[in-house]
């Protein structure tokens, strides 16, 4: 491993990227680690979810849809830190978009699916259209990242004023309904991570790693309320499976 110190005595970027102490095989084995930590606390979260709610329950299936697409987010994560190439970095920034989507979309599927159908059509449809736009543009190999952080910014400040909407409409009628919001604010919080970065501590942690560390416990959050709403959902809604068999 190279260290380029400045002046100061700093550790300094390479191409943008800080300079990590290998560990066997692994580049950045602090964020293999913890890829593997949200891997498993997922996988966790959806047998907990199928041992508690019935398969019949409103977005059973798109649970799973959403499980599915982040257990390859956090694959494709760890392949990423075990090992930097093109494919992989393409691969991770992928997935990674699709990831941030993903919450967009259940955002608007819980919004809209039971009463406005064809408008969640519509705005699923214009989220997929940007989605594969923003992927096709990571495979070209010239990844914007400014732009992508532009795009993700956004998104996310229409989905936290999205979820803490609903909460006020919601929160004397779900007793549930503060658990989206914690979630969001604890995103947007640890995203802060990603904003004020620092060298490695060891030249093995750095705030990126951090980062993934802490995700841990807003996947637990996520999942208890997939599983509280679902079954309340659940108890409200006699013919269940007639109103949500496509979701």
């Amino acid at each position: 491993m190279w260290l380029q110190v400045n002046e100061s005595g700093k550790v300094e970027k390479y191409y943008g990227k800080w300079p990590f102490k290998r560990v066997g095989p692994f580049q950045e084995l602090a964020s293999c680690v913890f890829s593997l930590m949200n891997l498993f606390l997922n996988i966790f979260g959806i047998i907990n979810f199928r041992a508690r709610i019935p398969d019949c329950a409103p977005f059973y299936l798109y649970h799973h849809f959403q499980c599915l697409v982040m257990c390859t987010t956090w694959v494709f994560s760890f392949m990423f830190h075990a090992k930097d190439t093109k494919l992989t970095e393409r691969l991770d920034y992928s997935t990674a978009f699709s990831y941030i989507a993903l919450q967009m979309s259940f955002f608007i599927v819980r919004m809209t699916w039971i009463k406005h159908r064809r408008l969640c059509k519509i705005l699923y449809s214009v989220l997929i259209a940007i989605v594969l736009k923003q992927i096709a543009h990571f495979c070209s190999g010239n990844i914007d990242y400014q732009g992508n952080m532009v795009i993700i910014a956004t998104a996310v400040v229409i989905w936290a004023i999205g979820w803490h909407t609903w909460y006020l409409v919601n929160r004397k009628t779900n007793p549930h309904a503060l658990l989206p919001v914690l979630f969001v604010d604890y995103s947007i919080l640890i995203g802060v991570l990603e904003i004020f970065d620092f060298a490695p501590l060891m030249h093995l942690v750095d705030s990126h790693a951090v980062w993934h560390m802490l995700t841990g416990p807003m996947i637990l959050m996520q999942y208890s309320f997939y599983m509280n709403d679902s079954f309340i959902l659940y108890k409200r809604t006699k013919n269940s499976r007639i109103l949500y068999q496509k979701v």
